[in-house]
């Protein structure tokens, strides 16, 4: 029977076969969120379902199963037999055997209607006082020699099935096999409980253990509370009070006495359940306990690093919520379906249960608090909750009822986190604070830099670590950049006042300069991609006024000024750095730094310029006040810039050459400066001049230059490798540049430098080209276009692009060729100024062909239509 509806009306008929049900109250049960009258209409059409099934014709006639009137249902006799009428008849009567025959295990399983919950604990009551029963009927017995057919389970019980958690249970119960002391660690809400629970109910199925206990440590918070715990468990709730006033050794070593009278000889599990909040002492018990009994395994469960010797940590992960069929989007519409049966994901609210399982990290708890609230709210309007600012959306996430006031530490998500909260000591909780304004991972190092945060650092950090309130963001090869869970980061926030907020706030821009100027003159990309987020946090901060707000741009964009010579600020970054610079120049501040001033337009131009936005680079390089940059070196390249847009944008060769030759007399001696002034007077020489001998001598000598600068980075040289070799190329030596781009390919994939990474493989393909290996070079060259797509480098796309065109050209598909090439000339001219001599020569034969293959008028057509296209299209095209 595919109508959960359909199901549920039956065994609600059937568990009552001599009742005459009201049509109401069945509505009641079926649907509890839907209306009078929805509830009736529903109610008569899964009728109609369950009477076409139930009352199929046989032999010509047709049986009646379900007599109706206008106002109740009730089972025809007969019609229908149900194990639960002859289970509880069994139990009334005390027939334990036939009760056993009856029973046929939990309730309809995969339904957790409310109705469905109550019958289903009535039956579980019943069965576990016959199982007590027959325990004491077996213990006036002789001891059987033969195995135990039933695992002892001291183990709770769960009403709910696991969802997501399976592949978790086996990982957990192989680490728990291997071991004799496992320490499962993870945040509030991850689910460490049950996993651990199903990890020995699996240790118990499979024989590698005789029986389990499990001691419930949350409340507890001292030496004798544990102890007292563990010895009621051990008994059964029969030992005596642990004495109050006993020392704790002795405390310990009577409960480790206890054990060995209750599990001597057994092949045991012990789960100790929350052991954060104890003190280490109580610990000790472990080591006491592992070394009277051989053959005992613990597993204890906790939120916070416990300072244990010989003990193995097993920690659980966040459900995945990305894919298709997720085990986040399967919890969440199981436990939806507990609260509101006829649940579905479908199409029209798919997108908001994603952004509601995005929005809670993949966290089992929050996903069922969450769940649970469809009864009332729409997926779409329970995302939309989600998705305001601040701690009031999470408090949305709570339970209520009697099961409430056992676990209230899991309650709501608010209980989650306060319990964790109240575990910090002061300087943890201050470092907390700091770490929830950044609003974007830090590190250790950056977060010494903070102007609040009180030394020693480490130790707080390490708390909190320990705690498992920071999440790992990613790993720069220098540390660990760590953040705050969304509700951590709101709640912690809460009761801080808004201007102690914002100074925390300004406070992690003091600590990024301060942080970024004790780096190398050149950063590792992983570091500059670490440290991105929390830059692009603080330029986006819009409670600043307008002046504060362009100084801190100013301020943030100069200290990364290193970082931008590895990878191109994000567009947003850049066009913060714009308008701090057009604040200057339109609205100067008394006493503004000159110098600042400067250095600030020369960077913009550099990222400009590299960004494609040619007539703003011209602009702004014609701005750049030389005479207030102090030094010779930063002169010099200010005015290797100004020749490089003279170049690129307008290509002026003789205005470019002029400015070299000031460059050149700035810092003659400079060895960064020399190289990249030499890198420029090679690509003139290559592309103004077509003499790639004389372009791969300036290149070499370029080399030198930096070999002889010791804080010059890998990533500068391997650039100019990469330039000499493009030059091979324009040599007519394609052949020879392959080994070198290849082993550049190599060492950019190993360092993530993606940028050059595309530049590398579109040579590649161009020298493939050129060797008349087609296909090679077209797969080539689609790879640098996707490098280049996924890092946003607009000029390494385009370089793409441009060379798509020819190569769809040369395998036939002449209307793709047009369309690429349309795109590329139109973008190039507008974004990065006139084409040289030969690329306009290039771009000409391209047309002419296209025009001669698809006639002149489909040929401008096509050629047309790539012009009109975005850059995404492009890519899209260019990729299909």
């Amino acid at each position: 029977m595919h109508s959960r509806a359909a199901v549920l009306l039956l065994a609600r008929l059937a568990l009552e076969p001599h009742v005459a049900h009201a049509r109401e109250m069945l509505a009641e049960w079926l649907w509890p969120h839907a209306d009078a009258a929805t509830g009736r209409a529903r109610l008569r059409q899964t009728l109609s379902t369950l009477k076409a099934t139930l009352e199929r014709p046989a032999d010509g006639t047709r049986s009646i199963a379900i007599l109706a009137d206008r106002l109740t249902l009730q089972l025809a006799p007969g019609a229908v037999v149900c194990d639960v009428v002859r289970f509880e008849s069994a139990a009334r009567d005390g027939d334990r055997a036939a009760a056993a025959a009856a029973w046929g295990g939990e309730l309809l399983p995969g339904h957790y209607d409310e109705w469905v919950l109550d019958l289903r604990r009535r039956l579980q009551a019943l069965v576990d006082r016959l199982d007590l029963e027959a325990h004491s009927m077996r213990c006036s017995e002789p001891p059987s020699r033969g195995p135990s057919t039933a695992p002892d389970d001291g183990l709770p019980q769960y009403l709910t099935p696991l969802i997501g958690g399976e592949s978790a249970v086996r990982a957990l119960a192989d680490a728990a096999a291997k071991t004799r002391w496992l320490v499962v660690l993870g945040r509030g809400g991850l689910g460490k409980t049950r996993l651990s629970v199903q990890a020995a109910r699996s240790l118990l199925a499979d024989g590698q253990i005789d029986t389990a206990r499990f001691v419930a440590w949350a409340g507890c918070t001292t030496v004798h509370d544990a102890v007292s715990r563990v010895r009621l468990a051990l008994t059964q709730g029969s030992a005596p009070a642990a004495h109050a006033r006993a020392d704790t050794a002795a405390l310990l070593d009577a409960a480790a006495d206890m054990a060995m009278v209750a599990l001597a000889g057994r092949r045991a599990l012990l789960q100790l359940d929350n052991a954060e909040q104890l003190p280490d002492a109580a610990l000790a018990l472990v080591p006491r306990l592992l070394a009277r009994l051989p053959g005992l395994r613990v597993i204890v469960t906790t939120r916070r690093a416990l300072a244990t010797d010989g003990a193995r940590t097993w920690c659980p992960r966040p459900l995945p919520a990305d894919g298709p069929a997720s085990a986040a989007l399967q919890l969440f519409i199981d436990r939806a379906r507990a609260v509101r049966p006829d649940f579905q994901c479908h199409p029209g609210n798919e997108a908001a249960i994603r952004s509601i399982l995005r929005r809670l990290e993949g966290l089992p708890l929050a996903i069922e608090l969450a769940a649970a609230k469809v009864r009332m709210l729409p997926p779409a309007q329970l995302a939309e909750h989600l998705d305001e600012e601040g701690a009031e959306r999470w408090r949305l996430l709570a339970r209520r009822g009697p099961g409430v006031m056992d676990e209230p530490r899991h309650a709501s998500l608010d209980a989650v986190v306060a319990t964790s909260l109240a575990l910090l000591t002061p300087a943890a909780r201050r470092l907390l604070d700091l770490m929830a304004s950044a609003r974007a991972p830090v590190c250790l190092a950056l977060a010494q830099h903070h102007p609040a945060a009180n030394p020693p650092v480490e130790p707080a950090w390490q708390e909190l670590v320990a705690d498992s309130l920071l999440v790992e963001a990613g790993d720069d090869g220098h540390g660990r950049w760590c953040t705050l869970p969304e509700p951590v980061r709101d709640l912690v926030l809460e009761p801080l006042a808004d201007p102690e907020v914002a100074t925390l706030q300004a406070g992690w821009a003091d600590a990024l300069a301060s942080w970024a100027g004790t780096l190398a003159p050149a950063w590792p990309l992983p570091r500059v991609e670490q440290a991105l987020p929390l830059l692009l946090s603080l330029l986006a901060d819009t409670s600043l006024a307008a002046d504060d707000a362009e100084q801190r741009t100013r301020h943030l964009m100069l200290a990364f000024a290193p970082a931008w010579q590895e990878r191109h600020p994000p567009a947003s970054a850049l066009d913060a750095l714009d308008r701090a610079v057009d604040g200057m120049a339109t609205r100067p501040q008394p006493g503004q730094d000159s110098a600042v001033a400067a250095a600030a337009t020369v960077l913009a131009t550099s990222l400009d310029l590299a960004a494609g936005r040619g007539a703003r680079a011209r602009e702004l390089a014609s701005r750049i006040d030389l005479d207030a940059l102090e030094h010779a070196p930063a002169r010099a390249q200010a005015r290797l810039l100004q020749a490089r847009v003279a170049w690129r944008v307008d290509a002026d060769a003789v205005g470019a050459r002029a400015r070299l030759a000031q460059a050149r007399t700035e810092a003659p001696d400079h060895p960064a400066t020399m190289a990249a002034l030499l890198s420029l007077e090679a690509t003139l020489a290559n592309e103004a001049d077509r003499d790639p001998a004389r372009a791969a001598d300036a290149y070499r000598m370029a080399l030198h230059w930096l070999a002889a600068e010791p804080r010059a980075h890998a990533h500068a040289r391997r650039g100019l490798r990469y330039n000499v070799a493009i030059t091979a190329i324009y040599h007519g030596n394609a052949g020879t540049a392959l080994p070198d781009l290849a082993a550049l390919a190599t060492e950019a994939r190993a360092v993530g430098d993606r940028h050059l990474l595309s530049q590398v493989l579109n040579a590649t393909g161009s020298a493939l080209d050129l060797l008349g290996r087609t296909a090679d070079a077209e797969q080539a060259t689609r790879a640098a276009l996707t490098e280049a797509w996924a890092t946003l480098e607009t000029e390494n796309v385009l370089y793409a692009l441009w060379n798509l065109g020819p190569l769809a050209l040369a395998q036939g598909d002449a209307r793709r060729a047009a369309r690429l090439m349309g795109f590329a000339d139109r973008f190039w001219r507008m974004h990065f100024g006139a084409l040289a001599a030969q690329d306009a020569r290039d771009v000409a034969r391209t047309r002419r062909r296209c025009r001669l293959q698809l006639g002149r008028e489909a040929g401008q057509r096509a050629w047309d239509e790539g012009a009109a296209l975005p850059l995404a299209s492009a890519v899209s095209l260019a990729l299909a």
